[in-house]
């Protein structure tokens, strides 16, 4: 019931958090990690009293209170000291089950992927990973999820490289995928973060390889893509194939230079006069 309660709690608090009601979201928090307590310490108790008698244990006995963990992701919140707390409960948590990837298959699948999903956000990545595949391998229609949840952990984790190859990974599975678009929605979001890393560290080649496979998906708003394509190409000194992916995304939205989102890109509009200069060579 403790666990149960803080659940009921935390799924409250996103829509506290969605409908802007942050005083009401820190109350039902402070309730909900003071339910988390009572679930852990009362697990504790019970592993104490059994400590000469472990077969009368569950396998994973700390397992309820691992799924109500799952719920209190308050990433990309304004409750920061909430998340605080939230977080140190979950390392201190998950040092108590360490073992846990060794007794994994005892679990049920839902089980185990909540137990990967808080390896992953506790940045055990390896211990995560190894559990996800386990349960890929031993029942393929969990991939979509098991895979989705952990790329989703990647990227709130800023791990842009791993999320992307996993989308990437997921996206090559055999079978129908379900919410494809969705999937692809983020390997996107995850590839574009990625690729601009790369680019912040003058891995201008790899960037732009990233960049036309992620148009080879033919994304909505692809000419936003091809604009920073162009402006790779631009850091790279190719001035005239920025001008040609320019070009592409002036095709597809010809009222793209109109819209506030293209602000960023102002080096794009020094190429009016090369762009000019092109066409009248080729003509």
């Amino acid at each position: 019931p403790y666990t149960r309660i803080s659940t009921c709690c935390f799924l409250l608090i996103k829509e506290d958090v969605k409908n802007k009601r942050e005083d009401l979201a820190r109350k039902r928090c402070a309730v909900a990690l003071k339910y988390l307590q009572d679930a852990r310490n009362l697990v504790e108790e019970i592993i104490s009293r059994n400590a000469h008698t472990p077969e009368r244990l569950p396998p994973a006995p700390f397992q309820g209170v691992i799924s109500a963990v799952v719920e209190s992701d308050l990433r990309g919140t304004s409750l920061d000291e909430e998340r605080g707390r939230i977080d140190a409960f979950t390392k201190n948590l998950m040092r108590k089950v360490t073992n846990y990837d060794e007794i994994a298959q005892e679990l049920s699948f839902d089980a185990r992927i909540d137990l990967a999903i808080l390896y992953a956000r506790t940045s055990s990545y390896e211990k995560a990973e190894r559990i996800f595949r386990q349960v890929i391998v031993e029942a393929p229609e969990y991939a979509v999820p098991a895979f989705n949840n952990y790329a989703v952990e990647l990227r709130k984790n800023g791990q842009d490289e791993k999320a992307y190859h996993i989308y990437l990974e997921l996206l090559d599975t055999k079978g129908e995928i379900p919410d494809k678009a969705v999937i692809i929605e983020n390997m996107i979001t995850a590839g574009l973060s990625y690729a601009y890393a790369l680019r912040e560290g003058f891995q201008h080649e790899k960037s732009i390889k990233l960049y036309k496979n992620l148009l080879s998906f033919q994304p909505p708003g692809k000419e936003w893509i091809l604009c920073e394509l162009a402006v790779t190409y631009l850091e790279a000194g190719e001035k005239q194939e920025a001008s040609y992916r320019f070009l592409e995304a002036l095709f597809i939205n010809p009222a793209i230079r109109k819209q506030s989102r293209f602000n960023r890109y102002r080096s794009l509009q020094k190429l009016k006069e090369f762009i000019s200069t092109t066409l009248q060579d080729e003509e």
